[in-house]
């Protein structure tokens, strides 16, 4: 299938799912993998964002976490009563990763969303506000060709030229 390269627009034969060509993947895939340094050995090894192990010493670390769960089983039973990290309340558990009762899943997520959408918007926030500026950008009046700045999508200068516009159409 003939695809385009989103990072160089060169056409490439690649499968549906790929998005870059096989320079620019290979390029992509060592910005995403670094030089990381073994938090057992202490040796640097070649890994992804959250790698803390090296090859060598991540069989060991999976077979003790392994051999942990079987010997102690899951960090708690489906069913049983625990109390709410927000508010203090008793519920009943109904995933064992669950820290929240019902009533406050809605609320945390709300509060988690607002955080990251704060930090999203001062991370980006002259690429925002840029686009917020673009689009007050003025136009030409398409009855009489007059510059003005538009409010909403408005295509003409005044009140007079928006009628003239539309009893032509």
């Amino acid at each position: 299938m003939k695809k385009i390269c989103l990072k160089c627009g060169r056409v490439f034969e690649g499968h549906q799912q790929n998005t870059y060509c096989p320079e620019c993947f290979e390029i992509q895939r060592r910005i995403v993998t670094g030089a990381k340094v073994c938090k057992i050995c202490g040796r640097e090894f070649e890994g992804g964002p959250t790698a803390m192990y090296c090859p060598e010493c991540r069989p060991g670390v999976i077979r003790e976490r392994s051999r942990r769960y079987y010997a102690n089983g899951s960090r708690r039973s489906i069913g049983s009563t625990a109390i709410c990290e927000r508010c203090g309340c008793e519920y009943p558990v109904s995933a064992p990763m669950q820290k929240y009762c019902k009533n406050c899943i809605p609320i945390v997520n709300k509060e988690k969303a607002r955080k990251y959408q704060y930090e999203y918007y001062h991370k980006n926030r002259d690429r925002i506000q840029g686009r917020k500026m673009q689009s007050t950008a003025p136009r030409t009046c398409v009855v009489c060709g007059r510059p003005f700045k538009p409010k909403a999508n408005m295509l003409t200068c005044s009140p007079e030229c928006q009628k003239y516009a539309k009893s032509r159409s």
